[in-house]
């Protein structure tokens, strides 16, 4: 699966579509965090090449008061309530944005709104916040970032409410996608 600046990636639909084409791949999954903004774009782009691309999303929910983000694949972009819920998903994203912001800034740490807002097309995810703060060098890299900055109990912390695993699964099937769940052995699923 495969994302784009409309969340977490760095590429447009298309130029991650024409990646693709380079790379020869046959088929892609467009599977931005939270949102279905860019599928349009990489469908028209890959339109006049071999190449599949799968409309999905990745959304952020919740299993046993963990962050789980589950994929849905082959989604009908169109179906209302998939559109619904991800609009109030990205209302929530925002919201954290700010909140992250303003916790970032009042631990001393400038420039932060500015410099993640460059990043992003879409509502900028905490990989953003992560990435600004090792450009910065508050952190070697956005993964030391995330530790010192963004986990639980750090200056940057802000906890999201998300979704239950189920009801984003039953959502997904609705919207005629398959769900799957996203790096799994990132999760503890042996509570």
């Amino acid at each position: 699966h495969t994302h784009t600046h409309y969340s977490d990636g760095v590429l447009s639909p298309t130029e991650l579509v024409q990646r693709a084409i380079e790379k020869q791949v046959d088929i892609l999954a467009l599977t931005d965090h939270d949102t279905l903004m860019g599928i349009d774009e990489a469908i028209l782009a890959a339109q006049s090449h071999s190449i599949r691309v799968i409309p999905g999303v990745e959304v952020s929910c919740l299993w046993r008061e963990q962050t789980i983000h589950m994929i849905g694949l082959n989604v009908d972009t169109a179906y209302q309530p998939l559109r619904e819920k991800l609009n109030g998903v990205l209302r929530d994203r925002q919201e954290r944005a700010i909140q992250i912001t303003k916790k970032l800034t009042k631990f001393g740490i400038p420039g932060v709104e500015e410099g993640v807002s460059r990043q992003v097309k879409g509502v900028p995810g905490r990989l953003h916040f992560a990435r600004y703060l090792a450009s910065k060098g508050y952190a070697g890299t956005p993964g030391k970032a995330f530790k010192q900055y963004m986990a639980r109990g750090k200056p940057g912390y802000f906890k999201s409410e998300w979704m239950s695993l189920a009801d984003a699964a039953r959502l997904i099937r609705d919207a005629g996608g398959l769900p799957v769940i996203a790096h799994p052995r990132r999760y503890d699923f042996t509570m």
